[in-house]
């Protein structure tokens, strides 16, 4: 048998140059090119979702800090008030009607309970009127140790010593004040209801 053979032909050489270049560049793309862009991806995203995990971590971690310098605060001061059991806004609220009877005006603002595994937060701000400094600070000082916990702070005051009513002025001695409160709550011994936020 015989084989037929020739010499290529220029044209035939820059052809078979440019298809084995063309084959090398597609293989370069599909097994080398690819793959490796995939793979990049996959590690954007990964590292993604790692930079999320570490930020709420952070977030958790600021949180006790705060817990652990506001225990420190309370420890500090000497305070033996009880941590009451979750739902105890009744009895909040009782105490808070019953230490702001003294008050010529009142008003109380509560914003969503909040929740860090077993503790619970029940904000709120206030805003009241005493007739005199000593009244002031009694209410304060009666929040700040009742039996249940409760941290009181930012505590603005002012007095008003004149005011027009009706086109005629009069003296008034009258403070005023706002700050923000939070009642502290726990799980332990506590009934969880609808208004219980999720663990976190």
């Amino acid at each position: 048998m015989k084989v037929l053979s020739r010499d290529f032909t220029l044209k035939e050489k820059v052809l078979l140059l440019i298809l084995v270049l063309l084959l090398f560049g597609l293989g370069y793309y599909y097994f080398i090119d690819q793959p490796v862009r995939k793979e990049i991806a996959r590690c954007e995203v990964e590292k993604a979702n790692l930079q999320i995990e570490l930020d709420q971590i952070n977030i958790k971690l600021n949180t006790l800090e705060t817990m652990r310098e506001e225990l420190e605060t309370i420890e500090a001061s000497g305070d033996t008030s009880e941590m009451k059991s979750y739902n105890a806004s009744k009895e909040e609220i009782k105490l808070l009607n019953d230490v702001l009877s003294f008050t010529t005006q009142y008003s109380i603002t509560f914003a969503n309970v909040t929740r860090d595994g077993d503790q619970i937060r029940r904000n709120f701000s206030l805003q009241f009127s005493a007739d005199d400094f000593q009244t002031l600070s009694t209410i304060l000082e009666e929040l700040s140790s009742s039996p249940m916990r409760c941290r009181v702070s930012d505590v603005q005051c002012s007095r008003r010593s004149r005011y027009l009513y009706y086109g005629t002025e009069y003296n008034n001695d009258a403070y005023s004040v706002s700050a923000t409160a939070t009642f502290y709550e726990t799980m332990v011994g506590g009934t969880p209801d609808a208004g219980l936020p999720p663990e976190k």
